[in-house]
């Protein structure tokens, strides 16, 4: 897998570019996914690379002397939210506590003996800690898989956004984490999130 501090000196969004290129390894041990899956679409590097805009950010050379500026996990976490979380994306305290614990993150790894590399893998897990599964993502994969015929592809991620808030009921039955995708309990979750959906779109 490649370091991330490569992706960063490659000019891009370092994060997304890491997470991009590091797919295809996860994707690897997860082949026996049946599902359009949601954070990142681990199964799908290509859907990935769609979903995810690399983004040109002016950032200082990542040496280990020099600490990313706190705006850069702020803007790192802005686009991931606004693609898998767009629900959170106006939650400022949120934002700017999590931007600030993976900043000190950096910081503190790095006064500890931590390389450049080290420090900013520690970094990302902070920043993207309980953020992998999506309630969002995992709508819309339904909605075009399902829901085709009812709900062009091009209005998924609108009508999922307007879903979410009638289906945290369904959510709520469930012990939701980062990697709840590959849970047996995942494919339960689906079906009754098909059919809640079905009953909404026929009412």
């Amino acid at each position: 897998m490649q370091n991330f501090s490569d992706c960063v000196g490659e000019g891009y969004s370092g994060a997304f570019l890491f997470l991009e290129r590091n797919l295809a390894t996860l994707a690897a041990q997860h082949e026996d996914t049946s599902h359009k899956t949601n954070f990142l679409y681990y199964n799908n590097p290509d859907l990935c690379r769609q979903s995810l805009k690399f983004k040109k950010m002016k950032m200082k050379s990542n040496s280990k002397n020099i600490i990313p500026e706190l705006s850069f996990y702020r803007l790192l976490l802005l686009d991931f939210l606004s693609e898998n979380h767009p629900e959170r994306i106006d939650d400022s305290r949120f934002i700017a506590a999590r931007a600030e614990a993976a900043a000190e993150t950096y910081s503190k790894a790095i006064m500890n003996g931590s390389n450049a590399t080290q420090a900013e893998n520690e970094a990302l897990l902070v920043l993207f800690e309980g953020l992998y599964f999506s309630k969002y993502d995992t709508i819309v994969n339904i909605l075009w898989n399902e829901f085709s015929n009812e709900i062009p592809e091009e209005d998924a991620r609108e009508a999922a956004l307007n879903l979410l808030p009638q289906l945290e009921f369904v959510f709520s039955g469930y012990a939701l984490s980062d990697y709840f995708i590959y849970e047996p309990e995942y494919d339960l979750l689906y079906t009754e999130l098909t059919g809640a959906i079905e009953l909404l779109i026929n009412d």
